[in-house]
């Protein structure tokens, strides 16, 4: 792909992941978590238009689906609106997923079903309605390219929310206090730790396809 490339990631983890997986090939920036992050992150305007923006990381499950299915969908769950990426990668199936983008985590298995009824979405996160709309708004480029790192009858523990700081940035000594209030959380946290790295290795495989792809086979550009 013969075009300049941003990589925004709400996790520091991602960014790290992302930048593993296609070294220098691209520009990787660390956003934080949610859409406000997303807004902030390309408040300046001075993109060039020809840039790809990607948006990459992990995703919550709504359905079964594979480990980092092709996302031809993305639905504002606030308003209803729904966007196409310019760029996304062929599928099996080849309508792809919907992805839905919500304010607010949803992290247990009776919201993740009530989401879905709602939307026919089979993904959920907190970033990419934003940079849905920021694109659609300006006739730019962009994709989206998540991992599943939790499933539809997974349940998030309640405090991972507060466990990652406004930077992207784990909070080590929260994590902490959160385990010795609650050793309980022991084995979830490792089991979340080891299914978003999973997620993250099927999405680095995504990432360099799509980077892999030449230009004019990709999804046409619709403004």
């Amino acid at each position: 792909m013969e075009r300049p490339v941003l990589i925004l990631c709400p996790l520091a983890i991602e960014q790290r992941a992302a930048r593993k997986a296609i070294g220098d090939r691209a520009r990787i920036v660390t956003i934080g978590p949610g859409s406000a992050a997303v807004r902030n992150a390309l408040a300046s305007g001075d993109l060039n238009t020809e840039t790809l923006l990607v948006l990459f990381g992990v995703a919550g499950g709504l359905a079964e689906c594979p480990a980092a299915p092709s996302i031809n969908e993305i639905i504002d769950d606030a308003t209803g609106d729904r966007w196409t990426p310019t760029h996304r990668l062929p599928s099996a199936d080849s309508a792809g997923v919907s992805l839905v983008g919500v304010e607010h985590p949803v992290t247990s298995p009776a919201e993740k079903q009530v989401l879905r009824a709602h939307t026919g979405a089979a993904l959920v996160d907190t970033e990419s309605h934003a940079i849905a709309r920021h694109c659609a708004e300006r006739n730019l480029s962009w994709a989206v390219v998540r991992g599943v790192s939790d499933g539809p009858h997974d349940t998030l523990p309640s405090q991972a929310v507060n466990w990652i700081n406004h930077a992207g940035r784990t909070r080590p000594t929260k994590v902490g206090a959160d385990l010795f209030r609650s050793p309980a959380l022991a084995p979830r946290l490792v089991h979340l730790a080891r299914s978003t790295h999973r997620a993250l290795a099927a999405a680095s495989i995504q990432l360099r396809t799509l980077l892999d792809q030449p230009a004019d086979t990709m999804a046409p550009h619709e403004p």
